[in-house]
């Protein structure tokens, strides 16, 4: 049935953002928790994209003064008329709720027993103050320097302590918050949810890290930022590349990146770019991946030099990742001449520290060797690449498809190689690998 919530809101003169207002004010006035409504997902439930909870249903009818039925909704079943009568658990029954369920979360993950006690302490302590300016600056502070430990931090741990943050940032967000500061705060939300996705995607968890596409892409959606809302989409095209996506899907994700950017030159742009140029060399479709990196180069050119000076922060976008990029577009076309040149200017510019990059980049040149003949050194650069990384950075999903891929490649008639037979064990048993240069 075709929900009539837009209809009574123009009817009663209310835009959006006051229907979301006068739910929050409500609610307040009450003693129910904050609600995490955006003007957004107002939109969302007046289009039928989203069906509004029971909770947000009674509100709907509240503020209409409207009956379920009015409003398109089917009548509460037995059981669901309390929920819409009393609309939500209390605060404190809902903080005890994810806190215990936060706390079982940290027994089946990386921290350690002694962390993860530490860690229930923390939770335990609960100090009745007001939010404040200060809790925002670190909030986005702590946002911003994981941004500078992902690479560095192994994924399983990674994940760990950005879940243990956005799960306290959930708790935080309930709390009473003027609009401006509720949007930053919902920024900072969003971009660990980008952080998570990207974690899981390094752990081979795609499934898990669709979920998490979904809850960036809503976050951005609410914090009111166009910027991240392409960023999002931008960084879940480009990491598509390395899931279960196939080409229609990558080139849905590019789309959908492109229309949230709008043409405007940012980060969130130039990965829609990238992604479309991999993409298209994967399909063996020369011209239009060319002409999609000569694109791509003109955005970077437009763009501020505070987001290509920005090696960490969501939304940098800094010049290595062009060279990756074309890296990975010309050795799937077999341009080896162009990848070998984006290769050099890659690595020449990828800080001391990086890891991943330079890995990727090592295994593409190991492509570019197989595809010009050198099938044994091409494998055999494959295997050093690999042979310098401990276990878990060997198991990277963004590492381990393209030392899948190199083998991939090889003719029929190199898969009884020696040098074949040996690297296809290390892939099956990284373990037989020397033990890593740390």
């Amino acid at each position: 049935m075709s929900l009539q919530l837009k209809a009574y809101r123009e009817d009663r003169g209310l835009t959006q953002t006051q229907v979301v207002d006068e739910i929050y004010r409500r609610a307040v006035a009450r003693g129910d928790k904050p609600p995490g409504l955006c003007p957004a997902a107002v939109s969302r439930h007046e289009n039928g994209h989203k069906r509004p909870s029971l909770y947000y249903q009674a509100w709907y009818c509240d503020i209409y003064r409207a009956t379920p039925e009015q409003l398109g909704f089917r009548s509460p079943l037995p059981g669901e008329a309390a929920h819409m009568a009393t609309a939500s658990l209390s605060s404190t029954e809902d903080e005890d709720v994810r806190r215990r369920g936060f706390l079982a979360l940290l027994g089946a993950t990386a921290l350690s027993p002694f962390e993860s006690k530490l860690e229930s302490i923390r939770r335990g302590l609960t100090l009745p103050r007001r939010a404040s300016d200060r809790d925002l600056h670190e909030w986005e502070r702590t946002a911003y320097a994981y941004w500078g430990e992902l690479s560095a931090t192994p994924p399983a741990q990674f994940l760990v302590h950005l879940l243990a943050d956005f799960d306290e940032v959930v708790t935080v967000l309930d709390q009473s918050w003027p609009d401006i500061e509720r949007r930053r705060l919902t920024h900072v939300a969003g971009q660990l949810a980008v952080l998570i996705a990207h974690s899981l995607v390094s752990l081979g968890e795609q499934q898990a890290a669709r979920r998490w596409w979904r809850t960036a892409r809503a976050a951005a959606d609410c914090a009111g930022d166009p910027v991240l809302a392409a960023f999002v989409h931008g960084q879940q095209a480009v990491l598509s590349l390395y899931g279960s996506y196939t080409p229609a899907q990558v080139r849905d994700l590019v789309d959908e990146a492109e229309a949230v950017a709008r043409g405007t030159a940012c980060a969130g742009l130039a990965s829609a770019l990238g992604a479309r140029a991999q993409a298209l060399a994967t399909l063996g479709r020369t011209t239009a991946a060319r002409n999609t990196l000569k694109d791509l180069r003109t955005v970077l050119q437009r763009l501020p030099n505070h987001v290509t000076g920005e090696q960490h922060f969501c939304c940098g976008w800094p010049e290595h990742r062009l060279h990756h990029i074309e890296s990975y577009t010309f050795t799937r076309l077999g341009e080896l001449r162009d990848a070998e040149e984006a290769q050099d200017r890659a690595l020449a510019l990828y800080e001391p520290t990086s890891w991943r990059g330079p890995a990727q980049i090592g295994l593409h040149r190991a492509a570019c060797l197989v595809a010009g003949g050198e099938i044994a050194g091409g494998v055999d650069h494959a295997a050093g690449v690999l042979k310098t990384l401990p276990d878990e950075r060997r198991r990277d999903g963004f590492i381990e498809p393209l030392g899948r891929a190199v083998l991939a490649q090889l003719p029929e008639r190199a898969r009884r190689l020696p040098v074949v037979r040996d690297y296809r064990e290390l892939l099956a048993d990284p373990a037989r690998a020397q033990p890593a240069v740390r």
